[in-house]
């Protein structure tokens, strides 16, 4: 594959900014700004790349930074849906970020074919490398809502024993990350209403 030319990288500039514009639900931490998905995908990469150089189970650092990187590209087409969302948002974001990745398949296979072959092994949790980002992605979002003081929770009036199941149910992926469910409850649990 050939060296991209100026207009390729225009075109992916243009697509970050895209990415840069789904907005999330926390916040950063002593602003009133909320965390986009390139802020967020940023803090994911170095955390996963944080927590896998203390590990002993010999990940692929590159396919760790890959995976954190490109995890949320869907979202700019099919945009982002809180885990604590109605049962209907949660039951259509399936079927949104499959679009979405059909769409990002149309635009960047030929262009980035790497990057739709980490999208496609991160959704389809194929490696070990993609279930630890995905694990990692779970628990990372309370960290920062605890630097906040949990203060997007408290404007959603979330319930810590609910987002704790939800949480519990999607961290047995990887072995590193669920060892810090204990911690992670207390985490959780520290938040009053």
């Amino acid at each position: 594959m050939a060296l991209p030319n100026i207009k390729k990288l225009i075109e992916l500039q243009a697509f970050i900014q895209q990415l840069r514009a789904v907005k999330r639900t926390a916040y950063i931490p002593g602003t009133d700004e909320k965390e986009n998905d390139v802020d967020h995908s940023f803090s994911l990469a170095v955390t996963a790349w944080y927590i896998a150089s203390g590990s002993d189970n010999n990940y692929d650092t590159e396919k760790i930074l890959q995976y954190a990187l490109v995890h949320d590209m869907v979202e700019v087409h099919a945009g982002d849906t809180y885990f604590l969302a109605d049962i209907s948002t949660l039951n259509a974001k399936k079927e949104k970020e499959a679009a979405a990745l059909r769409q990002l398949e149309a635009d960047w296979r030929d262009q980035f074919p790497e990057m739709i072959q980490r999208i496609k092994e991160y959704e389809n949790k194929q490696t070990k490398e993609a279930r630890f980002v995905y694990a990692v992605d779970k628990i990372m979002p309370l960290t920062i809502h605890a630097n906040d003081n949990w203060r997007t929770w408290r404007e959603m009036d979330v319930d810590p024993h609910a987002a704790f199941k939800i949480k519990k149910e999607k961290l047995p992926v990887s072995e590193e990350i669920a060892k810090y469910l204990t911690e992670i409850e207390e985490l959780m649990m520290s938040y009053e209403k």
